[in-house]
């Protein structure tokens, strides 16, 4: 099971670094759980059991279809770690699951903060961590919890307020943001080493193996391309010089959630150290309805794609000019993801993709 995985990732690795034509395909089966349930309540993100049985429920019968995707379980803190320590206390937000409120009222209040990194919070990630490691079953990695970009800490932090704070605060903000990145590379660093993960690479929670660290990075669609490059830029080059390049994951599910998404990967063309954008809405909707930005060869792309367009692969693969027209090997890699409603079906698609790229000799 060890060399299976191994062997995945090394597949992820060539084609994030534009390696290989092949563009592999992580089967999920649905089991109608959905994943944020594990996070409902404070109590639940304290009990890394309750990580290990949900998992179980909601993935088992992906691992069954033995396709590309690489089963990953994760710490149950998600986002909290670092909130946490500039002193964020739980809450539940409007729908019920646990979050923060924002905690800081002023930006002001963050100018000679002390932040005790490596203390009570931190032992009990690590402690939830080394269970899971103890615990899951083979064949399973254990992810650390996923981290936040800089500015979705702020907002996180401070509500919508710390737009405002750009804008009117340029100083403080950038110094708080130095802040929020200091802490967090060395949250990625530390854990990296409990989890026993390459330091030059991240298997994310989509299954994939990427050379770098995966931000989460919502709110980059609320600024504009110019703010972008003076704001974000340089957040992103901290993180690849430290840890590696960076895979960006923020929401694009259209014009009015959260916002108009397309100048995002436009913009980010000009940034050498985001190699990578993940979405959960599929490759179309990271691109305007003009399709800017389309046949970019730059930054590879994690997409979801529809059952029907999988089990149509030659079709997908010769008439698309997203998939026709621009090379992998030598360009932009692209992982994709299906959700399928069985494992019988999962199996005869993954297999139909497999035998195309096979029988092409992109595989």
């Amino acid at each position: 099971m060890r060399e299976e995985i191994s062997t995945k990732k090394k597949m992820y690795l060539d084609v994030f670094t534009g390696k290989s034509d092949y563009i592999p395909l992580a089967v999920k089966v649905d089991t109608k759980i959905a994943p944020d349930k594990m996070y409902n309540d404070w109590a639940g993100l304290l009990d890394p059991q309750k990580a290990i049985d949900t998992f179980m429920k909601r993935d088992h019968l992906s691992m069954q279809v033995d396709s590309d995707w690489i089963p990953v379980i994760e710490s149950n803190f998600l986002y909290y770690l670092v909130p946490s320590i500039f002193g964020a206390e739980v809450a539940k937000t409007i729908s019920g699951d646990a979050g923060f409120k924002p905690f800081i009222r002023d930006i002001r209040e963050t100018e000679g903060m002390e932040l005790n990194v490596f203390g009570e919070a931190y032992e009990k990630v690590v402690a939830h961590i080394k269970y899971l490691r103890a615990n899951v079953i083979e064949g399973v990695t254990v992810n650390m919890p996923r981290f936040l970009s800089t500015l979705d800490a702020g907002v996180l932090f401070r509500g919508g307020g710390f737009y405002e704070d750009i804008l009117m605060e340029p100083e403080l903000s950038s110094k708080f943001m130095d802040k929020v990145n200091e802490v967090t590379i060395k949250f990625i660093k530390a854990l990296k080493v409990v989890t026993d993960e390459d330091t030059n690479s991240q298997v994310t929670i989509r299954g994939v193996n990427f050379p770098g660290i995966r931000l989460t990075g919502d709110c980059i669609v609320n600024l504009s391309p110019k703010m972008i490059k003076e704001i974000m830029f340089g957040v992103y080059d901290r993180f690849a010089d430290e840890i590696g390049p960076v895979m960006l994951h923020y929401c694009t599910g259209g014009s009015a959630y959260p916002a108009s998404a397309g100048h995002v990967i436009t913009t980010l063309l000009d940034c050498p150290s985001v190699e990578c954008v993940d979405n959960w809405h599929g490759y179309r909707s990271a691109f305007d309805e003009k399709g800017t930005g389309l046949m970019q060869n730059k930054i590879s792309i994690c997409t979801d794609l529809p059952p029907e367009e999988v089990g149509n692969v030659e079709k997908l693969m010769t008439e698309n000019p997203f998939f026709s027209e621009v090379p992998r090997k030598g360009g932009r890699g692209i992982a994709a993801t299906v959700t399928v409603d069985g494992v019988d079906e999962g199996k005869r698609l993954y297999d139909k993709w497999v035998n195309y790229f096979v029988k092409h000799n992109m595989r």
